[in-house]
């Protein structure tokens, strides 16, 4: 596991500082702006999304749809952001109509950590470049799913599956911590 990612685990969750959790939280950073506006030129329409005391911001940017003929599809990419460890992922995603007859659903869709466009690509680019120089670290999916073995998931709580990963833990309030202290 990554020493950053470790070490404000160990912080929040082993030695409950959970005023550091909750300070973190409530924390706009300045340079949301500074996204919206960089993701302009690459983008149709971005959406911006954090409640008061949520340990994450998501940005989704929304591209213009590409249609030709009876080939139709959507492309999105998400910008999750933690408050916590300033930490940041990118996920891009596509959505393309299914027009099988013999379909099981109205759509084919797919996510992943590699741009699907070039817009996808650039946007992405500039935007890691951005967060990277405002002290972020860049992690993968394969960090973001990674277990955190010596935490347990909350009693009740298993939408998420049965082991807290290090999304779980940075990236969501899943103990109640800011419920708790509002």
């Amino acid at each position: 596991m990554d020493k950053r990612i470790y070490d404000v685990i160990t912080r929040i969750y082993k030695k409950k500082d959970y005023d550091y959790f909750i300070e973190k939280c409530r924390t706009t950073p300045e340079f949301y702006s500074d996204i919206l506006r960089l993701a302009k030129q690459f983008c149709k329409r971005t959406e911006f999304y954090s409640q008061g005391d949520d340990p994450t911001a998501e940005f989704d940017f929304i591209y213009n749809d590409f249609s030709q003929n009876d080939f139709n599809v959507e492309y999105k990419t998400i910008l999750k952001i933690s408050k916590t460890a300033d930490l940041f992922y990118i996920q891009h995603e596509f959505e393309i109509e299914n027009t099988d007859p013999h379909r099981m659903s109205p759509v084919l869709d797919g996510y992943g950590g590699q741009a699907y466009t070039l817009s996808q690509f650039e946007l992405e680019e500039v935007i890691s470049a951005f967060l990277t120089e405002n002290s972020l670290q860049k992690i993968g999916y394969r960090e973001l799913e990674e277990v955190v073995t010596d935490l347990e998931m909350p009693n009740g709580i298993d939408i998420f599956g049965s082991q807290m990963t290090v999304e779980d833990a940075l990236f969501r309030d899943l103990y109640g911590i800011c419920e708790c202290n509002s």
